[in-house]
């Protein structure tokens, strides 16, 4: 299946940095999917592909070998499974896929472009770091095609759920946010562009550049991992049917076609200056270039 088309990877974030400020993309937390994982030094770099702390959500466990990278996308696949066996008993049945980037930001603008699940397995683009004194977390959307019936009399395969957690606090705090969008529309059925702005004061969900959600920001202010995955939710979204049952949708992939991430920069009229006055430095660099290069071909000929 060939890429959908989307905006070029320089394209800056259409949502306001705020009073001089811009938008700097940091580029250690940002992927195109261009190439493979083995063949990119440097996307090795930058993704982790296992979780070193946490094998999934029970039933399900993650596989490394479920996450792919080709043709311009990273596939984070799930299908029916048996784990090692050094497991504990509670994993079996289903393996899925987990990423985390190996850097962690505090705030920004982080935006991806993707093909949600269809299936009981959930999508997953959140945040979070975990530590002795403080564990917090940042679900930009859990999603899931699931048939069981919601408190929200709308399908689960047209709901945006959304969260904040504070599990751990040095002042004791604990909460967790829940919030749901019904975007109207079967979000498995389309790519979908899902942006998420972190910053100091407040907190902002994006679907298809619509704002769906905002917080102010009064706890979240520890560095996080961006991160993907997939799991499988018993409760809440149910367990696909085993057995190579044409109802579970396995094996399946949530298919992500770019990760990119901004970081806000104060913009001052020197900053542009400067920025103005190396644009023209290179371009003359550039022209100089040029011409001592058909001088040369010229001298030879």
């Amino acid at each position: 299946m060939s890429k959908p088309r989307h905006e070029p990877f320089k394209t800056p974030p259409r949502i306001d940095p705020g009073p001089n400020h811009c938008w700097v993309q940091n580029w250690e937390m940002s992927d195109e999917f261009e190439r493979s994982l083995t063949d990119s030094w440097m996307r090795r770099q930058r993704w982790e592909t296992i979780n070193p702390t946490w094998k999934g959500r029970a039933p399900s466990f993650f596989k490394k070998d479920n996450v792919i990278v080709q043709n311009g996308s990273m596939k984070l696949r799930s299908r029916e499974d048996n784990p090692p066996a050094y497991f504990p008993s509670m994993y079996k049945d289903f393996s899925t896929a987990f990423v985390r980037t190996r850097k962690r930001s505090l705030y920004g603008y982080f935006e991806i472009y993707c093909r949600m699940m269809d299936s009981k397995i959930s999508s997953a683009f959140w945040f979070a770091y975990n530590t002795p004194n403080e564990w917090t977390e940042l679900d930009v959307f859990e999603y899931s095609t699931s048939d069981k019936p919601t408190s929200f009399g709308k399908p689960y395969k047209q709901l945006f759920n959304t969260n904040m957690h504070v599990h751990r606090n040095p002042n004791g705090v604990k909460m967790s946010s829940p919030q749901v969008y019904d975007a109207g529309f079967d979000l498995s059925a389309q790519p979908v562009k899902v942006g998420f702005n972190w910053q100091e004061d407040k907190i902002q969900w994006y679907l298809n550049d619509k704002l769906v959600r905002e917080e102010k920001n009064e706890y979240f202010h520890q560095p996080l991992h961006l991160q993907l995955d997939s799991e499988a939710f018993p409760i809440w979204f149910g367990l696909p049917e085993t057995g190579g049952c044409h109802k579970n949708s396995l094996p399946n992939a949530f298919e992500i076609f770019y990760v990119r991430s901004w970081n806000r920069s104060v913009h001052t009229s020197r900053t542009r200056s400067k920025l103005s006055h190396l644009k023209k430095t290179l371009k003359l660099t550039f022209s100089c270039i040029l011409h001592w290069l058909a001088t040369h071909r010229k001298a030879r000929s």
